[in-house]
């Protein structure tokens, strides 16, 4: 049956009976105390009964098109992957000053390749046992000038600069625009979030309303997440910019493997020939030759599988792309030395930058970075503590159904990210120096490996018992089997990564996109008017429904605490969405590297 808190506020008020068994005799907090007009929980139960007040259909209707359509049409202008509905549904639930104009735009085209790259995974020997070759190989491949590539069947004579310009003109065709419609979203919300605040405080005390605000203010990470992938914009086919990407790397291997071979020492000699021009010192010269000749003798197992799966904007979990290794590493051996125009001397420039000491890996994780992770921590926590404290000091006042809803997504969400950063701490695919961390991820392997064994056997078992006939190849027995050790054969291959990626990141990720749907729609739709829900019954504070504050409330605190909640959200929302805008707006991303026109870069 549903309840109606109004009739049962006039029942209970009128019967003096009724007072002196369910009137609330208890302490209450930052109100009066009435017990003709403050019922305990459990004569709210009694009196009220156990369903759902929920609104009338124009005040749903006015939700719906207040937050949930805004909501969806911010969520819809996510960097989605066409015709792939599982990696959609998985997302849902993570300038230079130029020396001359040949050699700006050239840098510009390494540069927007290399800005392609971050967002794919690399070969795994590339960061493990060819980590160093993995990092030079690349450099090559970016920003080599000298090196002849070997041609092709029915090729003419091609550059490696010709190559990455042709190979960046077409990428930058297959980028996706759409940033206008992103903007047009985000302003939707804000709009929406506007009008939502005025008419909070131009209706101070109207409990409904502030609730309804308190939808904006915990979703109000979420247009910072849609406006910060406009910067780094997926491409319309990722496959085959993968494959252009591994193309490049492989012409760049077969070109290295090359001159070294017999018969090509006129390559070779011609090659070190514009190393020794390019190098004053002796020293380095010979470690920057026998570099050379190296990774040529070990490259080619990089060939065909450089590049993996599309992982950018959070596809791939504890995906660390190529980008800012490479960036720092180059930084420290010749930008940071020579400051802009660090480009005025283009070949010796380019001959540090290709044959320059490389970093250890291509994965390890930089401390500066450390500010981001806390800021995008701040970024959501602001905006759920935000609504958490406006629910949580609108009366009835304590931790009831919309602020423990608040709370237990903050909480999971922060769960989750922990959780995050330590396996990446224990199966990070690099050698450690300190066994303390690489013990217990190998023991974990181990023990997992065990486990699937077992269950493979116990279930062969059972499949040789129940089908104990073998009637040829193709008996059910023998299907049932072949597939079990095909599964099993691939479960065996898996890291400790993934399977804490499947078997818990994943699923606790469902669940509590899940929960925040409950949490919005049930807002919006009025779930939350039950007895529990209005007595806040989750925290020692509450266990009492004042009908004289449960809809419409005078107290003084909401004077101090609607204005600090809504500024909370507010400023972890604004101060995030300028800093973006600014970065985008300084780089010029949209201009330098991403624009076909070289006069517009």
């Amino acid at each position: 049956m549903r309840a109606n808190f109004t009739q049962c506020a006039a029942v209970f008020s009128n019967n003096q009976t009724l007072i002196d068994r369910y009137g609330w005799k208890g302490p209450v907090h930052f109100v009066d105390s009435n017990p003709t007009k403050q019922i305990s929980f459990q004569g709210c139960i009694a009196l009220c009964g156990t369903g759902v007040d929920y609104y009338e259909w124009n005040t749903i209707a006015s939700n719906i098109t207040t937050w949930i359509l805004p909501i969806i049409g911010i969520i819809l202008q996510a960097p989605f992957e066409s015709n792939d509905f599982f990696a959609t549904v998985d997302m849902s639930s993570s300038c230079m000053q130029p020396g001359d104009e040949v050699a700006y735009q050239d840098m510009r085209d390494s540069l927007y390749l290399l800005s392609a790259m971050n967002q794919y995974s690399v070969n795994p020997e590339a960061i493990t046992s060819l980590k160093d070759v993995g990092e030079s190989l690349l450099r090559f491949a970016l920003f080599s000038k000298e090196l002849k590539l070997k041609a092709h069947k029915h090729e003419t004579r091609v550059t490696l600069t010709h190559l990455r310009k042709d190979i960046a003109r077409k990428l930058r065709d297959q980028r996706k625009r759409g940033a206008v419609p992103v903007f047009v979203s985000i302003a939707w919300f804000l709009f929406s979030l506007a009008i939502s605040i005025q008419y909070a405080f131009g209706l101070l005390g109207q409990n409904g309303i502030a609730h309804d605000l308190a939808i904006g203010l915990l979703m109000s990470w979420l247009p910072v997440i849609i406006l910060a992938s406009i910067v780094d914009r997926n491409f319309s086919s990722p496959e085959s910019v993968r494959k252009r990407l591994n193309s490049l790397v492989d012409r760049v291997c077969d070109s290295l493997e090359a001159l070294t071979k017999p018969g090509n020492e006129q390559d070779w000699e011609a090659y070190i020939q514009s190393i020794r021009e390019d190098t004053q010192d002796t020293a380095e010269f010979e470690r920057m030759q026998a570099w050379v000749r190296s990774i040529s003798e070990r490259c080619g197992h990089m060939k065909g599988h450089f590049f993996g799966k599309f992982a950018g904007q959070g596809r791939l979990r504890w995906h660390y792309g190529v980008a800012h290794p490479i960036i720092t590493s180059i930084e420290r051996s010749y930008l940071a030395k020579h400051k802009r125009p660090w480009l005025r001397n283009e070949r010796e420039a380019r001959s540090s930058l290709v044959l320059g000491t490389p970093a250890e890996t291509l994965i390890w994780f930089d401390r500066r970075q450390i500010w981001q992770v806390f800021a995008a921590w701040a970024v959501v926590w602001g905006s759920v503590t935000g609504a958490f404290c406006l629910s949580f000091f609108t009366p009835t006042v304590g931790l009831g159904c919309r602020s423990g809803a608040f709370m237990i997504f903050a909480i999971v969400a922060l769960v989750l990210a922990l959780s995050e950063f330590l396996m990446w701490a224990l199966f990070i695919p690099t050698q450690f120096r300190n066994s303390v961390l690489r013990r217990p991820s190998s023991a974990v392997a181990e023990g997992t490996a065990s486990v699937v064994c077992c269950v493979e056997r116990m279930i062969l078992f059972c499949i040789a018992l129940v089908f104990q006939s073998r009637d040829g190849p193709y008996s059910l027995r023998e299907y049932l089997s072949t597939n079990v050790k095909t599964f099993f054969g691939n479960l065996k291959t898996w890291t400790g990564r993934q399977w804490w990626e499947r078997c818990f990141f994943r699923f606790l990720e469902c669940l509590n996109m899940i929960w925040l749907f409950y949490a919005v729609i049930g807002q919006a739709v009025g779930a939350y008017g039950t007895c529990a829900c209005q007595c806040s019954t989750w925290s020692p504070l509450g266990g009492y429904l004042d009908f004289t504050q449960y809809d419409v409330s005078d107290i003084p605190l909401l004077r101090i605490s609607w204005p600090i909640s809504t500024a909370i959200s507010t400023s972890a929302m604004g101060f995030a969405m300028i800093y973006i805008v600014r970065e985008w707006c300084i780089q010029s991303v949209s201009n330098f590297l991403h624009t076909s026109s070289p006069s517009t870069a």
